[in-house]
């Protein structure tokens, strides 16, 4: 995790490349070009974007991991009372 910055975690939070054209074409252009995972080689970051471009859903943000936590907790509470 040490060579994931903030800048790559904000260029790839809320895309969809694998069904966005438009996603796809940014996030691999950032990626191939090393404006993101830049701590890695250019071999690496063609591994990356194999990887990024499977990816079936929304990439979630840190802003909705921890929504999605708000949520749950009140699922646990409202469990906990039954």
């Amino acid at each position: 995790m040490q060579h994931v910055d903030e800048v790559t975690v904000k260029a790839l939070e809320l895309r969809a490349p694998r069904v966005c054209t438009r996603d796809a074409d940014e996030v691999r252009g950032q990626i191939l070009g090393g404006t993101i995972f830049s701590a890695f080689g250019e071999e690496d970051r063609a591994g990356i974007w194999a990887r990024v471009q499977d990816v079936d859903d929304l990439i979630p943000s840190l802003d909705t991991l921890f929504e999605n936590l708000n949520y749950l907790k009140v699922l646990t509470d409202c469990m906990t009372k039954l």
